[in-house]
């Protein structure tokens, strides 16, 4: 068979030697026979296959059970390319949800735990030279502490859905050289035309030298080298010219970095950036120095045949086409630490994207050691596309249960969007998006009421935050308020960043789809009440933005623009002219 999701899955960091280890593998869930690390040496094969990388709840797994199978075990065996030999040899996951242990020729290679982001070993002193046994063992429990954003627990109900367990990105083999180079961190500066890149070598080498040169259209505009300094070297390039990236022009410029020995490349990465500044000015969101109405879809990464996985990398591409001739200028990814693939294609096609992390659902310090070093490693691996804007650690007080009155959660909160400004100073952050904000650069509040009550709600709420005398007493559909409580909302911009949610499904009876308030049963009503909700959110002046719930059907949850086989159920051009007024006056 082709190997599924062929392509490379870091283009944001590419090296020409790879080996693309996704496919079919051996597969077991744990129970079929005592399966332990000594016990796995004395099964020659497994007694299933699965096609990785889709998690086996999945049709495209090949097995498509969705039972709950908190451990799971995977076997393939492998060859490496000849002209790998004398070179060291990366193995990496795109993701693994949650805790793996990784197997190389009956030698433990090492354990990662968090579901959502990347992680790697180095297998050269481990590898053979012929034929290699690679074993991975995957225990996703059901804990409440453990970040999982929308998976249920159960059967999906609701706005919760099937669960992925065990690998769901790309598996592959990269080849290195003795010192190579590891990460990079790229700033760029729009005002004064510069870029400064921070590269990571993996060890002290200072007899070698690290190149970077800018590219735009294939003409070099800008090249520096110097010495390799660790554990950081830094270089900056002033570019001979400057295009900025919008969605509207995405412009993006290629970066070589090279380390050298002499004039000998001994290790060579490809990577890119986009030249775009995000910033406030009182109650608006400024992109590239001028004010930025935010036409935002929520986007939640959900296939019917791949659940996380999307089948293939065209359609991670088309989602972003369909939701821009739509006339959204981009997402808040929800819920989800989505595929690299995705924001590549959203820095290439122009999308903006709010970086949000899954929830937990339990506030304890075990659930603090979860999530903390995940939420890291997950702006880490996305810190340098131009497309994500904000970052987003909570939703909806989901993991901060006491956070309206609670001191200790409000610290908390606040020491995770400190941790997120210390790493990232150069986007914004959203708290707790949806409600009960303590410290955030957007005010986001969710409300779902349909049509002309939105406008009362929100300056009802706004009245409230901003604890003014006899501020109304009208609320959004969830009851909850806009800060909380002791916490006054400063001059800050303000979104509803979630509303709309109509359900609707053409000529067919559905008894267990849910979606918000009652379905129109035709599509002009569907039209009429879309219309009417847009045109109260544009009459809120006070906003700088919107996110609408959603782009796509996903399971039960039938309220998307599209389906979730992404057929849209609505005139494309339509939605464009009603998602693209703008706010009046008052």
């Amino acid at each position: 068979m082709d190997i599924p999701r062929s392509e490379h899955p870091r283009p944001d960091f590419y090296r020409p030697q790879w080996q693309n280890l996704n496919g079919v593998w051996e597969f077991e869930f744990h129970g079929t026979y005592p399966l332990g690390e000594l016990d796995v040496k004395r099964h020659p094969k497994f007694s299933r296959e699965i096609i990785v990388p889709f998690p086996y709840q999945s049709t495209l797994s090949g097995i498509g059970n969705p039972g709950i199978f908190p451990c799971i075990w995977y076997r393939r065996y492998f060859d490496l390319p000849e002209t790998w030999e004398q070179q060291r040899v990366i193995l990496h996951f795109g993701a693994v949800d949650y805790q793996a242990w990784v197997w190389l020729n009956g030698r433990l290679l090492g354990t990662h735990r968090g579901g959502h982001v990347p992680f790697s070993f180095d297998t050269t002193d481990f590898l053979k030279p012929k034929t290699n046994e690679l074993v991975v063992k995957v225990f996703d429990p059901l804990d409440i502490d453990q970040p999982r954003g929308k998976q249920s627990w159960g059967d999906p109900t609701v706005c919760w859905y099937t669960q992925t367990t065990g690998i769901w990105q790309t598996v592959w083999l990269e080849a290195v050289p003795e010192n190579y180079l590891q990460s990079c961190r790229i700033l760029s500066d729009l005002d004064d035309g510069s870029v400064t890149i921070f590269v990571r070598p993996t060890a002290p080498c200072p007899h070698l030298t690290i190149q970077a040169e800018a590219l735009y259209e294939g003409k070099s505009i800008g090249t520096i080298r110097r010495q390799a300094t660790y554990p950081l070297t830094q270089l900056r390039i002033t570019l001979e010219d400057v295009f900025p990236w919008t969605p509207e022009t995405p412009n993006l410029y290629d970066l070589k970095l090279s380390l050298c020995e002499g004039d000998t490349v001994v290790d060579s990465v490809t990577t890119y950036f986009g030249m775009r500044k995000v910033s406030l000015s009182r109650a608006s969101v400024l992109l590239n120095n001028t004010p930025y109405y935010q036409r935002l879809v929520l986007d939640q990464g959900f296939w019917p045949d791949g659940l996380y996985t999307a089948p293939t990398d065209e359609v991670l591409k088309a989602d972003i086409e369909w939701a821009k001739k739509m006339g959204f200028n981009g997402c808040r990814k929800h819920q989800k630490v989505e595929d690299p693939r995705f924001l590549y294609w959203a820095d290439k096609l122009g999308f903006l994207v709010w970086g949000e992390f899954p929830a937990n659902y339990e506030h304890s310090l075990n659930g603090e050691a979860k999530l903390l070093p995940e939420w890291q490693a997950a702006m880490e691996r996305d810190i340098n596309h131009a497309c994500i804007i904000a970052w987003t650690p909570f939703n909806e007080s989901w993991g901060l249960k006491e956070v309206r009155q609670n001191p200790d959660t409000q610290r908390w909160l606040k020491d995770v969007v400190q941790m997120t400004r210390l790493i990232d100073p150069t986007r914004l952050v959203i708290d707790n998006d949806g409600w009960e904000h303590v410290e955030s650069d957007i005010y986001g509040y969710h409300d779902y009421t349909p049509g002309e009550a939105i406008v009362k709600n929100c300056r009802d709420l706004l009245a409230r935050a901003r604890q003014e005398p006899d501020a109304g007493q009208a609320k959004p559909n969830s009851g909850r308020e806009m800060m909380a409580e002791g916490v006054k909302m400063p001059n800050m911009p303000i979104m509803n960043t979630e509303f709309g949610g109509i359900g609707f499904v053409a000529g067919e009876t559905h008894t267990d789809a849910w979606g918000y308030a009652n379905l129109p049963e035709t599509t002009k009503a569907f039209q009429q009440r879309y219309e009417a909700t847009f045109d109260a959110i544009f009459r809120l002046s006070e906003l700088c933005g919107y996110v609408y719930t959603q782009l796509t059907d996903v399971e039960q949850e039938i309220n998307g623009l599209l389906t979730a086989e992404r057929e849209p159920k609505f005139d494309v051009d339509w939605l464009k002219r009603v998602n693209e007024g703008y706010p009046q006056k008052r």
